[in-house]
């Protein structure tokens, strides 16, 4: 992603500091504010995208009064409307951690949210360490700005980072109560630029107290990380460019849907990974490390760049283009599926979208097999399906572990331990990804497969003693 203010001279003197991995935790607790602040906001329409003909807020507006609230940190009956400004984890859940991704978070949610992250079960557990070591390097990315590149080869399925955010905040659906009481008759546009300005200013009230950690030497480079990447006058824009999703069925404000209620946190190594539209890693976040967890979805070579979704990847080549324009992407050149020949963008385009029809017709077994046809016919859609996942190279997507199960557990069914074990092992290989635990060996050994039930059962089935259906 072509990030210009990481393109600066300033920016690129950082890289080689960027690499040092660990950071810096303070020997005693923090105790800088005891208390947490909050601030009032409401939802408003989603913002469009464009350049507006003036910029500022109108001549003679007043700004909005920002409600402060002291809250203890124990508190859990919060008003689910009040937005809290806050750290999490803890900061005796945070010490001890060096280079696993462990800092504390600079926190702009919701009273629904803090509540809900408290009540987690095992919040707040420490991020999880790399069993293979630092894998990554931040560099050049050319024309993106920085970008991150993998050291060494890293496997399909493994663990690359698990990174605690530098800070979160409300993504752009939310605004601060106007107490103006003309801004009823303001036009359209100057509406929406007090809103942005609103926005800016509840978010400077974190970004603020983040250089305050730096005043106090808590988190020093963490601190000088963000600072990078939010400049303190365009706080929302740098959120919006830098900023990574939180899981919405994890993390949402009370009674929302869409883009309304949503977070986007801002990291030190993750908001610096760049997007392909055939992108080599999975991620996924977890509320009880307070995380984002960073898998590959297929073997990374050395001196690769490590790359991540920025939009809906199974939309066509066109629809992709308009979703990255915010970005700053204006002609993506990430892959043959966006700047290969006509015949082959078109190829992809058609790949993608068979992807977004279901397989409905390989959820069950034939109950008789025709004598002299192969008794796996029925799975072509699934095996035509799988080959077009990864001839698009999207084996990051949900699509692919959930086609993986269906042929694993039909080979099963049908007893074909060779084919059932070549699925499986590729399925091993993204679940923990997806899931967070390792694939039961039911899927994936020998051993396993033939002490499993649907083996059995299968086993039956050949006998002529029953019929199961596959689920």
């Amino acid at each position: 992603m072509k990030r210009g203010f990481l393109n600066t001279p300033r920016a690129k003197k950082q890289i080689e500091k960027s690499n040092g991995l660990e950071t810096n935790l303070p020997k005693k607790a923090d105790s800088i504010h005891e208390s947490s602040p909050a601030i009032k906001v409401d939802f408003s329409y989603k913002y469009s995208y464009g350049e507006l003909s003036e910029t500022g807020v109108p001549k003679g507006y007043k700004n909005s009064k920002l409600e402060n609230t002291n809250f203890p940190d124990e508190k859990k009956a919060y008003d689910p409307k009040i937005y809290i400004h806050t750290r999490l984890p803890p900061r005796q859940a945070s010490q001890g951690l060096s280079n696993s991704g462990g800092c504390q978070t600079e926190c702009l949610v919701s009273g629904f949210v803090k509540r809900t992250i408290h009540e987690t079960p095992g919040f707040p557990s420490d991020p999880l360490p790399c069993p293979g070591g630092i894998c990554y390097r931040i560099g050049d990315a050319g024309e993106k700005g920085l970008g991150v590149f993998s050291t060494r080869l890293i496997g399909a399925g493994e663990l690359i980072i698990d990174e605690r955010p530098l800070i979160i905040l409300p993504s752009s659906s939310i605004f601060a109560y106007i107490d103006d009481p003309n801004f009823p008759s303001y036009t359209h546009e100057q509406q929406k630029q007090i809103q942005l300005h609103e926005q800016n200013r509840a978010m400077q009230v974190v970004y603020d107290q983040r250089r305050e950690w730096r005043v106090y030497g808590v988190a020093l480079f963490s601190a000088s990380s963000f600072m990078m990447l939010a400049h303190p006058r365009f706080l929302n824009r740098r959120v919006r460019t830098n900023g990574l999703m939180v899981d919405p069925e994890q993390f949402r404000d009370a009674d929302t849907t869409g883009d309304f209620g949503i977070y986007s946190a801002i990291y030190k190594v993750l908001s610096r990974i760049n997007h392909s539209c055939c992108p080599n890693t999975i991620r996924k976040w977890h509320t009880d490390t307070f995380t984002h967890r960073l898998y590959a979805a297929r073997d990374i070579p050395p001196n690769t760049e490590i790359t991540l979704q920025y939009c809906n990847l199974l939309d066509s080549s066109a629809e992709r283009a308009q979703a990255l324009a915010p970005y700053g992407i204006s002609a993506c050149t990430c892959s043959p599926a966006c700047n290969g020949d006509p015949a082959q963008i078109k190829l992809s385009s058609e790949r993608r979208a068979r992807t977004k029809r279901a397989l409905s017709s390989i959820l069950f077994p034939p109950k008789h097999f025709t004598p002299g046809v192969s008794r796996d016919r029925w799975l072509l859609p699934a095996i035509e399906r799988l080959r077009d996942l990864e001839e698009e190279q999207l084996e990051g997507l949900r699509h692919y572990k959930g086609v993986l199960f269906t042929l694993t557990e039909a080979y099963i069914h049908l007893c074909d331990v060779e084919k059932a074990l070549m699925y499986g092992r590729k399925l091993k290989k993204v679940y923990k990804a997806w899931m967070g635990e390792e694939l039961d060996p039911m899927y994936w050994t020998e051993k396993g497969i033939r002490a499993s039930p649907m083996y059995r059962t299968g086993m039956l089935i050949a006998a002529g003693e029953g019929y199961m259906r596959i689920t």
